[in-house]
């Protein structure tokens, strides 16, 4: 399913995907594990969805703007200020805060659950 939005959201956008996998200095591999069902990481989708202007759930669930709208009315004020924030910034601003948010949230599971592994942390962080 992943694919086939992908592509779609591609053709909308006049480009096709091996294209803009180019522009965004993905490789054009990773095409050939999508078409077979495999998802991208997390960060690709980001600048897939970014760059074709599409919401992650469009690129994985095939839902519409307005699906997807539906979930962010649920969220907190607070909640929808990061969204905007975490959007107005580039792909280098992004990764901050992803890595930043990562950081606290390791933390976070420290004091929370006591002493964790080396690798748990990692895990966590990485």
């Amino acid at each position: 399913m992943f694919y086939e939005n992908f592509q779609n959201a591609c053709k909308n956008k006049n480009i096709t995907p091996t294209q803009l996998l180019k522009t965004l200095n993905i490789s054009t591999g990773s095409l050939g594990t999508w078409k077979n069902g495999a998802l991208p990481r997390g960060d690709i989708l980001i600048k897939l969805s970014t760059h074709l202007n599409v919401s992650i759930d469009y690129l994985i669930f095939g839902k519409t703007e307005g699906q997807a709208k539906e979930k962010i009315s649920n969220l907190s004020i607070d909640e929808q200020n990061l969204i905007d924030i975490y959007r107005e910034v580039d792909d280098y601003g992004k990764h901050e805060i992803q890595s930043y948010m990562r950081e606290i949230w390791a933390e976070h599971r420290i004091t929370k659950k006591g002493t964790l592994s080396h690798s748990e942390e990692n895990d966590m962080i990485g």
